[in-house]
């Protein structure tokens, strides 16, 4: 079934650009064409973007100006595979029967019901239609004025708008006839303005150089939304009604719009000075305005500054010719986060539903609270201090960086469990908590053969960091911990399907649950509990930190050769070592109870020899060792040269995503550590791709 629903994925890309000018200005236009086809079946995309850039200087060259337009068109063709539901592609695929046949004895596309949630996923994919219809418009007009020398004004105005069509039907065959048949159209249409206005004042005293910046920014963003839905009545009188009137008229329709908007405005000025080469000092600060957040907190104020020193250039380095660069750096500085949704601190209704009312029996919409009130909700805060430093050696043959860093988030923004009451509702947006980001970072540069005919570069880049809980509380809340990492599958119910925990003290990412103490005579898991026994009884069972989703490293090695100016070759090894994933995927399809209508892992065989006969549960017994191995790149290029009429042909090959060497036994083991939540290798991943390019280049 996976052979049914994979294929090999292909793209195709035309584009045409047309460039020209003088010594008062330049234009360039551009239009590109690209086709990709998904590596899974259903899945592709169609995308066409114009551009066009004009560049401008006048009155001598005091005034330059640049502005753009840009405009893209796409369609969009979707798949689901996001969970375990009657529609996602690629848990039917994994849990089908094998021995189920595609298509039946006329062609059709087969399917048989064997047990619940239990569909061909190929006649999904051919039933269902998901699709989207993009448009995204961009243009920016930008001028600078030099007023005198060394100081300047400067403009820039910016419009984006995005609109987005999307169309989902859902025939009431599918699914041998059990469906009820579903549609829904939508349409989303965002807009957002900038508006910015900068002072700058650059001059050079003897040995000392001053630069200062000053500006005023606004940005407002608004998005509007309508959708209409419904079941096979709707669907069947969709071209016959005026939209506003569906909800009264047509049964098992739902009708809905939104509208919204956000501003942030800032005030900045920033200052740059150096003293000789030597000394460089930057020092920055902002004023920001959010309207997402309370009246009582909606101006933020961070500052920054950094510090360099040059010290090769120093006069008590002149003798030491080996070392050909070296500088230290240091700074410090707050930023503000105000990325979450709008109206976050206001309490306001929204529609759940209807129902008659109790006096006329006419049906009636229900309202009920979105969320709490919160005039206190503020901006996150980020605050971070770096140290690094830069250095060379026997005239950069060898080079790098080195770079400790230190984050502290605080004020953490999130939805926070409330009791009901005196709260309307049991979830409030706060500012609770702090986090603690810190780690290392070393780069390394170096060109271990570096003659006529033969060069060879080679780095080495290493990072490790740790995020780690700090507090979850403040003066009006305060929790312990928080629940985080659930889960969901065939098997899984209640409220215990929870994997990890935030809580002061313990790294984010933390696994926090039952530990695996082997199986019952009767082939039941066991689990122990605080008391030092074992118990079957999940909900009797002490749950324990095992670990944490987080990379105790990650190290990439690249490597670049060149043969006699003609022939070069590269690639790019990267590790990932040291963290632990829950192999969801194991621990749904590892288990033998789906047998024999459902399709397993090799794994469950093996589990039903040694007696296994529980139902999926969670605990330690499902993590594994995450550390993996991949060769991310590898290419070859020739240089044809010396052609008459040409300067360079050039033809090239290149394959990425070649290669993982891993113990990890689930689908990926790379993860994307962010968040406060990950790791969970829950059976839906999209697959990564392995693509293989070969090109050619002409130079005239």
């Amino acid at each position: 079934w996976q052979d049914e629903i994979y294929r090999t994925g292909s793209t195709r890309n035309v584009s045409v650009g047309f460039s020209g000018g003088d010594e008062n200005g330049s234009f360039r236009a551009s239009a590109s064409h690209n086709d990709y086809n998904g590596v899974v079946i259903g899945t592709s995309k169609t995308r066409t973007i114009g551009r066009i850039n004009v560049d401008k200087k006048a009155f001598d060259d005091h005034l330059t100006i640049q502005s753009g337009l840009s405009g893209t068109f796409e369609h969009n063709e979707y798949i689901s595979y996001g969970g375990w539901g009657s529609n996602d592609i690629l848990f039917q695929a994994f849990q089908r029967n094998p021995t189920d046949p595609v298509r039946d004895s006329t062609g059709k596309l087969y399917d048989t019901q064997r047990g619940f949630n239990y569909w061909n996923p190929v006649k999904l994919v051919d039933d269902i239609q998901n699709e989207r219809d993009a448009k995204r418009f961009y243009g920016f007009f930008k001028a600078d004025l030099e007023i005198f020398k060394g100081f300047s004004a400067g403009i820039n105005i910016a419009y984006t708008r995005d609109d987005n069509e999307g169309f989902y039907f859902e025939p009431s065959t599918m699914r041998l006839g059990t469906a009820a048949g579903f549609g829904k159209r939508n349409y989303d249409n965002t807009e957002s303005k900038i508006f910015e206005t900068t002072l700058r004042y650059k001059n050079s005293f003897d040995v000392h150089n001053l630069e200062l910046v000053g500006g005023y920014s606004f940005q407002e963003d608004f998005s509007t939304g309508l959708f209409a839905q419904g079941s096979q009545p709707f669907l069947n009188n969709l071209g016959a009604y005026n939209i506003s009137l569906l909800q009264n008229v047509v049964p098992g329709t739902d009708i809905g719009s939104s509208k919204s908007s956000s501003r942030l405005i800032s005030f900045f000025g920033r200052g740059v000075y150096n003293f000789n080469s030597k000394y460089y000092l930057t020092a920055t600060i902002r004023r920001d305005g959010s309207s997402k957040f309370g009246k009582n907190n909606e101006w933020g104020v961070f500052p920054s500054a950094s510090l360099m020193w040059n010290i090769k250039s120093e006069q008590f380095m002149e003798p030491v010719e080996i070392i050909s660069n070296l500088k230290l750096r240091l700074s410090y500085g707050m930023a503000g986060n105000q990325e979450i949704g709008r109206y976050l601190d206001e309490q306001y209704y929204i529609s759940s539903g209807t129902a008659p009312n109790p006096e006329t029996g006419e049906q009636v919409t229900i309202f009920k609270f979105a969320h709490n009130a919160n005039p206190d909700l503020k901006w996150e805060e980020n605050t971070e201090i770096n140290i690094g430093a830069d250095f060379g050696i026997l005239d950069d043959k060898i080079s790098g960086s080195m770079e400790f860093f230190k984050k502290n988030i605080t004020d953490l923004l999130g939805a926070y469990s409330v009791p009901v009451p005196p709260n309307a509702v049991d979830r409030i947006y706060a500012n609770v908590g702090e986090v603690e980001i810190k780690g290392i970072e070393i780069f390394v540069q170096a060109y271990p053969v570096r003659i006529k005919n033969f060069e060879w570069k080679t780095s080495m880049a290493y990072t490790s960091y740790s995020q780690e809980v700090v507090s979850l509380s403040n003066s009006k809340y305060e929790w312990s911990q928080l629940k985080e990492g659930y889960l969901s599958g065939p098997g899984l119910v209640g409220d215990l399907n929870w994997t990890q925990v935030l809580k002061p003290g313990y790294p984010v990412g933390t696994w926090y649950m039952p530990e695996y103490a082997g199986l019952s005579a009767d082939g039941q898991f066991l689990f122990y509990t605080d008391a030092g026994g074992v118990t079957r009884d999940i909900t009797l069972a002490e749950r324990r930190n095992m670990g944490d989703a987080q990379p105790d490293f990650e190290l990439g090695w690249s490597n670049y050769f060149t043969i006699y100016n003609n022939f070069d070759c590269s690639f790019n090894i990267r590790t990932v070592y040291g963290y632990k994933i829950y192999n969801t995927t194991n621990m749904i399809f590892g288990n033998a109870i789906w047998l024999p209508n459902g399709n397993v892992l090799q794994s469950a065989l093996e589990e039903k020899d040694r007696g296994l006969k529980d139902n999926p549960t969670i605990s330690s017994y499902y993590l594994e060792d995450g550390s993996f191995v991949r060769l991310d790149n590898l290419s070859f290029g020739y240089n044809f040269k010396n052609i008459p009429s040409v300067k360079n042909i050039r033809l090239y090959f290149t394959a990425n995503n070649l290669f993982t060497i891993t113990n990890y036994t689930g689908i990926d083991p790379e993860i994307s550590p962010e968040g406060i939540s990950f790791g969970l290798d829950q059976y839906n991943v999209y697959p990564k791709s392995r693509s293989f390019t070969f090109g050619i280049n002409v130079t005239l």
